[in-house]
């Protein structure tokens, strides 16, 4: 399984604004290319007035993308542990500094008895510039920072796993 980073996107109004102003300037390019003769202040006059249509738009629901990253959860569920920590291991050196791998590694090292090495990717997972939310393995989503910080809570009694 892997981990899920969810991203919002602009919505349908922001999206019909902006494709109107790169058809202005498509046809401005366009006019330019064919050579027309037109003066700077046309072709100012012809993008206001293109641009000043009405755009209609109707609310849709938010997009989502869910993004789906090896994390070794099975691996971890199926108590696989030094299984985990080689697919964790090369996934960070695809990924380095990637949350949801740097959590389950810590907890993978909690398995292990390495207290000290899972306390410190704990706290690099914490304070990773890189942010998104994680399914975790309960079914709820966190905030990655979150839960790092709830995985150095939690090290001394269960683990917390990213799922995906």
């Amino acid at each position: 399984m892997t981990n899920v980073a969810r991203l919002q996107f602009c919505d349908n109004v922001t999206f019909s604004l902006h494709m109107a102003i790169i058809g202005v300037a498509c046809i401005i390019k366009h006019l330019i290319a064919e050579s027309i003769a037109m003066t700077s202040l046309s072709l100012l006059a012809a993008a206001i007035v293109l641009v000043g249509q009405p755009i209609t738009s109707v609310p849709g629901p938010d997009m989502k993308i869910t993004e789906l990253r090896e994390v070794a959860y099975e691996e971890l569920m199926d108590g696989q542990t030094e299984a985990a920590v080689s697919v964790i291991e090369a996934e960070l050196a695809e990924r380095p500094g990637d949350p949801a791998l740097l959590i389950n590694l810590g907890s993978a090292y909690l398995r292990q008895g390495r207290a000290a090495e899972a306390a410190t990717l704990f706290q690099q997972a914490a304070d990773s510039r890189v942010r998104y939310d994680l399914e975790l393995a309960d079914g709820r989503w966190m905030d990655s920072r979150r839960a790092a910080k709830l995985a150095q809570v939690n090290a001394g009694g269960r683990m917390l796993l990213a799922s995906r």
